[in-house]
């Protein structure tokens, strides 16, 4: 089980908005788009495709909230917390 999924971080920071049925690594990892049970899945993948204004938006906010929260910025804050 992942705890740290680094192609959906990376993914995000490269401009690619995430569909995701969000079980292990997934949970965390993925900040933006949609977490969507299976069911939901095809049909929440259609209405991203249809919706072009929505998708720019979130891509430019996923995009600059994404750089600062990289694998690096994970360790330091483990760090801290470990001491």
């Amino acid at each position: 089980a992942e705890r740290y999924c680094i192609t959906a971080m990376k993914a995000q920071m490269y401009g690619t908005i995430p569909c995701v049925i969000p079980t292990m690594a997934l949970q965390d990892t993925v900040q933006f788009g949609k977490k969507v049970l299976k069911e939901e899945y095809l049909s929440s993948i259609i209405q991203m495709l249809d919706d072009s204004e929505g998708r720019e938006a979130t891509r430019k906010e996923m995009i600059n909230g994404v750089k600062y929260n990289t694998w690096t910025d994970t360790v330091a804050k483990w760090r801290q917390l470990i001491g």
